[in-house]
């Protein structure tokens, strides 16, 4: 189905750009009574060069296929040496989303229960493909807001490029969540957590009994 926008020029992003897909309907314009993302919680860009890894500190290293669907599936640690290119820092409470490829529903949600599974004092790091969601208060229901097919329909619309396509921060930062949705948002947080609780419980299961098939 074909959908038309008339954009002015001066609404057009930064540089002039006309990409079509950066001015759907959907995505410039967010209903009345909607509060914008980019009101709720920061979009964070501290980095990790390999240079300024310290050789005694565990890194757990995310790419784009470890996080689905609002979990964050548990891997080895690695060592400085091993980082491999610059990534993006996160931190317990954060929520991530890759900006490739949205339809893959590369979202997550960095638990503590995560967090507790690893060595003391590892510090997560991700690819830089993710925007790292951050605020103070907890934001963990953005995970399962962020899945929803309205806000899944901005972003897949929006993507940009061919092999490698991808959403603009701005798009991210002007998706709209309804004052109603927001209400809710505390037993949104607990049922998601706990959700997400009883998924590294069996994760954890899986994990010891290869252990034990191993030994």
């Amino acid at each position: 189905m074909a959908r038309c926008s008339t954009v002015t020029i001066n609404l057009l992003d930064e540089g002039y750009i006309l990409t079509p897909e950066r001015y759907t309907t959907s995505s410039r314009r967010p209903k009345e009574d909607s509060i914008l993302l980019r009101e709720l919680c920061e979009i964070k860009r501290e980095t990790l060069s390999p240079k300024k890894a310290e050789d005694l500190i565990s890194y757990l290293i995310l790419d784009t296929g470890d996080v689905k669907d609002g979990f964050i599936r548990l891997k080895p640690v690695v060592n400085a040496s091993e980082i491999g290119s610059t990534k993006k820092v996160a931190k317990i409470g954060d929520v991530i989303i890759s900006r490739l490829r949205p339809y893959l529903r590369q979202i997550g949600y960095i638990d503590k229960e995560l967090m507790e599974a690893l060595p003391n004092n590892t510090v997560i790091l991700c690819s830089t493909e993710f925007f790292i969601l951050r605020s103070n208060s907890d934001i963990s229901y953005l995970a399962p807001f962020l899945l929803t097919s309205a806000a899944q329909e901005i972003l897949n619309q929006s993507q940009e490029g061919g092999h490698h396509p991808r959403f603009n921060q701005s798009i991210l930062e002007n998706i709209g969540c309804s004052e109603a949705f927001l209400k809710t948002k505390q037993s949104i947080s607990r049922e998601f957590k706990n959700a997400i609780f009883n998924i590294r419980a069996g994760e954890s299961s899986i994990l010891s009994l290869l252990k034990e098939l191993d030994a």
